[in-house]
C-alpha cells in the first residue's frame, strides 16, 4: 500500500493549519492563504484519485482463491470447464496485478 498520498495530505491540512491569520473584525475567525487552501484541495484530490484506484486492485486474497482453485483444477484430472474458468480467472488477476504495478 502506498501511504505516501496520505502522508501529503495530512502534510497539507497541517500547512493548512499552521498558515491561519487571525482575523479581527468579527465575521470569520481566521484568514485562510489561497496558496495554503490551494494545496489542500490539490493534495486532497489527489488522495481521493489513489483512494478511487486502489478500490479496483485484486486483494491478496482473491488473487490467493484464484491460484488454488487454479491448482486444484490441475489436478483434478481431465481438462474441464472449472480448470478453463480457474486458469483464466488466476490469469486475469495476475495481470490486473501486472498492469498496476507498472503505473
Amino acid at each position: 500500500m502506498n501511504l505516501a498520498p496520505l502522508d501529503e495530505a495530512l502534510m497539507a491540512m497541517s500547512a493548512l493549519h499552521n498558515s491561519l491569520e487571525p482575523n479581527e473584525n468579527g465575521q470569520q475567525d481566521a484568514i485562510v492563504p489561497a496558496a495554503a487552501l490551494r494545496d489542500f484541495v490539490d493534495t486532497h484530490a489527489r488522495l481521493l484519485f489513489e483512494r478511487k484506484q486502489s478500490l479496483g486492485h485484486p486483494s491478496a486474497t482473491d488473487l490467493r482463491s484464484a491460484l488454488q482453485a487454479m491448482v486444484s483444477a490441475q489436478h483434478a484430472g481431465p481438462i474441464t470447464d472449472e480448470m478453463h474458468a480457474a486458469w483464466r480467472n488466476a490469469g486475469q488477476l495476475l495481470n490486473r496485478c501486472k498492469e498496476q504495478s507498472h503505473e
